[in-house]
């Protein structure tokens, strides 16, 4: 779990304090009468990070004792665990690339805090704090406190920013032998690729596009929907589409009366379809309107026509004369 966090701080750090060598964790050893960082190398072994100004570097180190207790979390039945780590970062660098280092450090610092939530997702923890302690900026006092010696040559400047993290989630959250995995594979398995394409530059993009086609072309979308099933294509339009896609099947050729009848016959929709379009006037039922018609001859009525359907109440008055010439 710390590895992880340290990698994921570390990468929103580097943006703003850029080092030629990111060692991780380190510890303190003693070394020639003082101190001296030393990362733990793949064969066992340490190796020391010297601080000669032929490049830059930084690393993280434990700044402290890491605790934890049980802690009750809201939600769950089983108590979960909180973790409180301390955590120093100390970088070496280049005053020509950051000619104002303290500025540099403080918007490090807050990268870091934004960083906190992409840390919590791929860690698969219940919540995760970051706190700033403190920034130290003073090269020879940072350089004395990590190398238990004064500084002799102060062409590259050090810094240190010491965290405090705290972690809170369930047991499988801090386990140390799990397979964490890599950082930035965690990080791109816990986002969408909306984000992800969003964060490719077009070349990164185009690359990824080869590689995903196996170096040949992509199939266009009409050959990736001709091998699929007509179900498969159906699932992959979005709910609100999909009355669009009907109505562009309907316009086809191929969607002939009989088809259609065929179609709604196996939707279990004949029924349905039937009742909206041979029922011409389906308000006429809330209004009970009748259509009554009178037939007049000579001003006399000679006949009443009632039962009319009609959507509106009226009433025909039709008056016939018939006239005789002498």
């Amino acid at each position: 779990m710390i590895r992880t966090v340290i990698q994921a701080l570390d990468a929103a750090i580097a943006t703003h304090i850029p080092t030629v060598v990111r060692h991780g964790i380190a510890e303190l050893h003693p070394a020639d009468g003082g101190t001296a960082p030393v990362a733990y190398a793949s064969d066992g072994s340490f190796q020391q990070i010297t601080s000669d100004s032929s490049g830059t570097f930084s690393y993280w180190r434990l700044n402290g004792q890491q605790k934890d207790q049980e802690t009750e979390v809201v939600g769950q039945c089983d108590s979960g665990f909180e973790v409180k780590v301390p955590l120093r970062f100390v970088a070496m660098v280049d005053r020509s690339t950051c000619p104002v280092v303290s500025d540099a450090a403080f918007s490090a610092s807050w990268a870091a805090r934004d960083a906190v939530d992409a840390i919590r997702v791929t860690i698969n923890a219940i919540s995760i704090s970051l706190s700033q302690t403190s920034i130290d900026t003073d090269t020879r006092r940072v350089y004395q406190q990590e190398y238990g010696r004064p500084l002799d040559n102060a062409d590259k400047a050090f810094l240190a920013i010491d965290f405090s993290v705290v972690v809170v989630g369930n047991a499988e959250c801090f386990d140390p032998c799990g397979d964490t995995g890599d950082f930035l594979c965690r990080m791109i398995q816990s986002r969408q690729w909306a984000t992800i394409q969003a964060c490719l530059t077009q070349a990164q993009e185009d690359a990824a596009i080869e590689a995903l086609c196996e170096g040949g072309p992509c199939p266009t979308d009409c050959e990736v929907i001709e091998g699929m099933d007509v179900s498969e294509i159906v699932a992959c339009v979005p709910s609100g589409d999909r009355t669009a896609l009907l109505c562009e099947v309907m316009d086809t050729a191929e969607a002939t009366p009989e088809a259609i009848v065929v179609c709604l016959d196996g939707a279990n929709k004949t029924d349905a379809v039937r009742d909206i379009i041979c029922t011409p006037c389906p308000e006429c039922d809330e209004c009970s309107s009748t259509l009554t018609v009178r037939v007049y001859l000579n001003g006399e009525l000679e006949e009443t026509l009632t039962g009319l359907d009609a959507c509106d109440d009226q009433t025909y008055n039709i008056n016939m004369r018939h006239r005789i010439d002498n």
